[in-house]
């Protein structure tokens, strides 16, 4: 992460861009988007499965059970007790995880 800043954003301190390079910037976050899957929302059942997440960093604990079941317009993602998602089906769903807003 470090390597990140280093690379990306400390060249850029002290060296002020141009109302060009603003207007192309504020283009470029206009426009990046992730397409919703072209499926249909396909069978209504609920499915279970757990979470490898043995990476060392792993903000969730290894092993928990994920739980995927079909919702109003879309489906519900919940992963375990911590937090559930809401997720749309052909549109974006608003939704909370722990406090921070997710679409």
């Amino acid at each position: 992460m470090l390597d990140a800043i280093w690379d990306c954003l400390l060249p850029g301190i002290n060296h002020p861009g141009t109302m060009l390079d603003d207007d192309a910037l504020a283009h470029r976050l206009r426009s990046l988007s992730i397409p919703l899957a072209p499926r249909s929302a396909g069978p209504q059942g609920t499915v279970t499965t757990t979470l490898d997440a043995s990476a060392e960093d792993s903000a969730l604990p290894d092993r928990m059970p994920v739980t995927v079941e079909p919702a109003d317009r879309g489906w519900v993602i919940r992963f375990g007790s911590l937090f559930e998602v809401d997720v749309g089906h052909t549109r974006w769903q608003e939704s909370v995880a722990l406090v921070r807003p997710v679409r």
